[in-house]
């Protein structure tokens, strides 16, 4: 029987250039940052999988110092999201082309490499153009967000990982993106017309719009993170250039803070918090850098710097759940920037800080245990 999996989600070329943050806030300084630390444990994730915009699904082998490739699986063209259930090794894969929109469902086994196995079945209608997938925490339900149907589907999920059962919900914008708190009990999407649509979840997994149903944002939201505590949302804005900042009440309706926004850099992509809840990163795609914010007790976040990475085109983040490692995934660059994490949220270069994909063009990362 394959084992329960601990799942942490998780981005650096060569070494680190420090600045201030993305116009805004000072960027502290410090010679530290460059040189190697090594944290005390190994990551807990032993296989990260990341999708390519060539329809590769690739598997390394995770070590204490680099990725170690060692499978590849062709699927289709169209890969927009990945995400892995949190206790079954099951991955599941978002895919829209001209002739398909569905979601591929894998399960994975260390004995065969880590190497994806097509489930029964092995897709399920995906709606059109779906562009992104979280996990309920429970592991009992899936959700989808469609760009061309404008809504979101929710699927039921098996003993096995399987998905079925697809409910549609529609959505008041043009969502890419889906996060949900660590409780399961709220839903928000962040809607390229410039708010974020938010929802509670019933005992059945099922979606009631809040009132009221959208919250204001700014310009072009693409991605958002809850801190581990439920307390506060942020949201990244893509043209904007900021991150929108929210508390979380106790019905789940947002509140923008004071101030409702901070700096980023150029088009901010993907925004991760640290297990812990302390630290906030944010990868700039169009300046390659990624800010590390500090969190509040109020919720709030403190630019403390910017790294420079050298990278072409950064648009994924992933952190170990250990809070020790951390990847970033340069799409156009073809490599996968390796960094470990001290106590004080710096990132500082493994001693193996690039790994090269040659012809791959990677997108998005999941970590997993198996």
């Amino acid at each position: 029987m394959l084992g329960k999996l601990k799942i942490t989600a998780i981005l650096l070329m060569g070494a680190l250039v420090l600045s201030s943050c993305g116009g805004g806030g000072g960027g502290g300084t410090t010679d530290t940052d460059n040189e190697i630390y090594t944290p005390s444990t190994p990551p807990t994730a032993n296989y990260a999988y990341w999708i390519c915009d060539d329809g590769r699904l690739q598997v390394a082998h995770v070590t204490q110092t680099r990725l170690i490739l060692v499978r590849t699986r062709i699927l289709d063209e169209g890969l927009p999201d990945i995400a892995v259930h949190p206790t079954l090794p099951v991955l599941y894969v978002v895919n829209f082309t001209e002739d398909e929109d569905n979601i591929f469902q894998f399960t994975v086994d260390s004995s065969n490499s880590g190497y994806p196995t097509d489930m029964s079945p092995a897709t399920v209608d995906g709606g059109s153009l779906p562009e992104g997938i979280a996990i309920h925490p429970s592991g009992n339900y899936a959700y989808v967000v469609n760009y061309g149907d404008r809504n979101i589907i929710k699927y039921t999920i098996d003993s096995t990982g399987a998905l079925s059962a697809p409910v549609s919900l529609k959505l008041n914008g043009y969502g890419s993106s889906i996060v949900i708190d660590s409780l399961g009990k709220y839903l928000y999407v962040p809607c390229s017309e410039g708010y974020i649509c938010q929802f509670t979840i019933g005992a059945d997994g099922s979606l009631t719009s809040m009132n009221p149903a959208t919250v204001s944002s700014g310009a072009t939201p693409c991605s958002a993170a809850i801190s581990p505590s439920g307390k506060f949302l942020y949201a990244l804005n893509y043209t904007g250039n900021d991150i929108s900042q929210y508390t979380i009440g106790q019905t789940g309706l947002l509140s923008a803070m004071t101030p409702s926004v901070v700096s980023a850099g150029s088009h901010p992509r993907c925004i991760v918090i640290d297990p812990a809840g302390k630290y906030v990163y944010v990868v700039n795609s169009t300046d390659n850098t990624i800010g590390l914010y500090s969190i509040a007790s109020s919720g709030q976040l403190s630019c403390i710097k910017t790294y420079a990475t050298g990278a072409v085109s950064l648009v994924n983040f992933v952190i170990d759940s250990s809070g020790s490692y951390a990847y970033a995934v340069d799409c156009e660059g073809g490599c996968i920037l390796c960094y470990t994490i001290d106590l004080n949220g710096r990132l500082h270069p493994t001693a193996e800080p690039s790994f090269n994909l040659k012809d791959a063009l990677p997108s998005k990362m999941v970590l997993v245990k198996i």
